[in-house]
């Protein structure tokens, strides 16, 4: 049987008015009042698809106690980027939906190791949310100024988020920087972000940065919010840095592609290649020194 506005909007239960609603006018322009087009069909199953993950993943309340920065990186994180038909949601989850699931960000470890290829080449993974926490500056004004840009450039909403963010910086900075993180190497973050890094002509500097809530690194991007930074190429570098450290002394430091040692203990002074033996790495990413008995702390 083929599929019609009705069989496809009640597919999501109560949420079919609001599909069938949307559709209409689409299928109403195309193929009529009975049948969809390919195009139609796709968006509305999507429609229903996003329904359904919205009403079995609801949007959790930001906890007391969040700081300005980290309330809105907590509503970035979980705001629902919608479910496309053709993503890989449904089998391996979106981005928004774990989040949500999460709730309070700040329960999350700061980090974990996986020595999945051997301890000559440790996965670090960081927190995305602890580590932009740590890194960027509330910046309302730059918000808001954003806001009125994107409504008088883009009133039909045809640009892309990234598109407008592009156009905004360029007002401020010809030589705007633009990050994406998934296409960085030595990426360790948890989360996909990106970035419009510019400088504002007053000596401030800022980023208008978008996480990655899909499935698909293509799509699923967070509206952009303005965020202040020290130095957006600084911002950059620091991203990318992780340390770990144990109670008696012996660091590692991770950073310009390098893994070094730095401090006492019984580590070789002029550095290593490999993740310390001591170092015992349990399966759900934590470690623990088998040397001092205490927690080896990623940050």
């Amino acid at each position: 049987m083929a599929a019609t506005l009705e069989t496809i909007g009640n597919a999501a239960g109560p949420a079919g008015t609001a599909v069938r609603a949307a559709c209409a006018p689409q299928i109403d322009a195309g193929a009529g009042a009975t049948g969809f087009n390919v195009g139609v069909a796709a968006a509305a199953a999507s429609l229903v698809e996003t329904a359904l993950a919205e009403g079995r993943h609801p949007r959790p309340r930001c906890p007391r106690g969040y700081s300005p920065v980290e309330r809105s990186l907590h509503r970035q994180m979980t705001e629902s980027t919608g479910a496309d038909i053709c993503d890989s949601g449904s089998a391996y989850g979106r981005g928004w939906e774990r989040n949500r699931r999460i709730g309070d960000l700040r329960a999350q470890p700061y980090g974990t190791v996986d020595l999945e290829y051997g301890p000559d080449s440790p996965i670090v993974t960081v927190s995305t949310f602890h580590r932009l926490s740590e890194l960027l500056a509330h910046a309302p004004d730059m918000n808001r100024r954003f806001q009125r840009f994107n409504r008088r450039t883009d009133p039909d909403d045809k640009m892309s988020w990234l598109g407008v963010s592009e156009a905004f910086a360029e007002t401020f900075d010809k030589d705007y920087t633009y990050y994406l993180s998934y296409s960085d190497e030595y990426d360790v973050l948890s989360q996909v972000v990106q970035f419009v890094g510019f400088n504002s002509g007053d000596g401030r500097e800022f980023v208008l940065l978008q996480t990655h809530n899909g499935c698909d690194v293509r799509g699923g991007y967070s509206r952009p919010v303005a965020y202040e930074v020290d130095e957006v190429c600084t911002f950059l570098s620091d991203l990318q840095r992780w340390t770990a450290s144990c109670s008696c002394d012996g660091k590692c430091e991770y950073e310009s592609l390098r893994l070094e040692m730095i401090g006492g203990g019984s580590f070789d002074p002029d550095g290593l290649d490999s993740w310390p033996e001591r170092w015992q790495v349990a399966a759900d990413g934590s470690a623990k020194c088998g040397a001092c008995g205490e927690e080896v702390l990623v940050s």
